[in-house]
């Protein structure tokens, strides 16, 4: 999962770097499915918002908006990772910020 998002999302910012806002919204769409499937609701909930607004929006804010999903994605997967790893139970304490316990 975190693989196949992690590179929607820097595909999804190539795409904007091109110019071509219907395949980096296509991306977004797909990964804001697969989050929500996986219970990250802010996460998705995030994608969805940046998906909607690839089309209309200041193209740098989406581009900021993409990393920083980018970043908490990552940290919430290695962190579940780790803990299932160690045999620790464990789970995403808060969907909307992704705080693993």
């Amino acid at each position: 999962m975190k693989e196949n998002n992690e590179k929607n999302i820097q595909d999804a910012q190539e795409a904007l770097t091109k110019g071509n806002q219907g395949i980096a919204a296509e991306l977004m769409h797909k990964t804001a499915g697969s989050l929500l499937n996986f219970g990250l609701k802010g996460a998705g909930a995030e994608a969805k918002f940046i998906e909607n607004s690839i089309q209309t929006d200041n193209l740098e804010e989406i581009q900021r908006r993409l990393e920083s999903l980018g970043e908490k994605l990552g940290k919430a997967v290695s962190q579940l990772a780790e803990k299932l790893e160690a045999g620790e139970h464990c789970q995403v304490e808060d969907p909307e910020s992704m705080v693993v316990r």
